[in-house]
């Protein structure tokens, strides 16, 4: 299992995840500083989960459907930082998915 963690800068790098997915056979792209209206719902072979709206800047996870069904999905906050306190707060700070993993049949977070 390949996961790939990306800041996308301020949603500049959107145009690298193709090739990105590609170059590494990722299995799980977990995507930081996404404009969440803007996401493909797939990118390369990965298909787009959940991805949180309420922050400017958000958070996106995809994966290999053939691979991984996604079995539930929380947007968590968490203890606000200098940064969000300053500047408008983030409300969803993390986004976790229990998956399973469809031939081994275990799951994880």
């Amino acid at each position: 299992m390949k996961v790939i963690s990306y800041n996308l800068n301020k949603h500049k790098a959107i145009g690298e995840l193709d090739d990105l997915v590609e170059a590494t056979g990722a299995d799980i792209l977990c995507l930081q500083e996404a404009v969440s209206g803007e996401l493909a719902p797939e990118i390369a072979a990965l298909q787009l989960v959940e991805a949180t709206a309420r922050n400017r800047l958000g958070l996106a996870v995809y994966l290999r459907r053939n691979t991984f069904d996604a079995l539930e999905v929380r947007s968590l906050a968490l203890k606000k930082s200098l940064h969000d306190r300053v500047l408008k707060p983030a409300e969803e700070r993390m986004l976790a998915v229990r998956l399973r993993d469809i031939d081994h049949g275990r799951e994880f977070i």
